[in-house]
């Protein structure tokens, strides 16, 4: 078996195995993924890339913690939508009543 079926096997061995992981786990998951599918990175400059800076991660970070907050706390994102939600509710069953359904 050369390297990329070796690399295959311990691939599916890592999704499939019962025992548990790391949070980072799922990150080394998707690498040997690209690996398994296209192979060793050819190009010596993008191997030298970095995944993200300390500026990157802030960002995701905050970004993460606001989807978080609307997920827990959505009163102040849909008060602000309620209003205009009633109108057009209104103006369909409008609508629907002059095309002859039940209002």
């Amino acid at each position: 078996m050369g390297d990329r079926g070796r690399d295959e096997v311990q691939f599916l061995d890592r999704i499939f195995s019962p025992e548990p992981r790391s949070s980072s786990a799922p990150a080394y998951t998707a690498v040997d993924g690209q690996r398994v599918i296209f192979g060793e990175v050819a190009n010596k400059r993008v191997a030298e890339l970095s995944d993200a800076n300390a500026r990157e991660l802030l960002v995701l970070g905050l970004l993460a913690i606001a989807v978080l907050w609307l997920g827990v706390h959505p009163a102040p994102f849909t008060e602000i939508m309620h209003a205009s939600v009633n109108d057009l509710l209104k103006h369909s069953r409008r609508a629907s009543c002059e095309r002859g359904k039940a209002c």
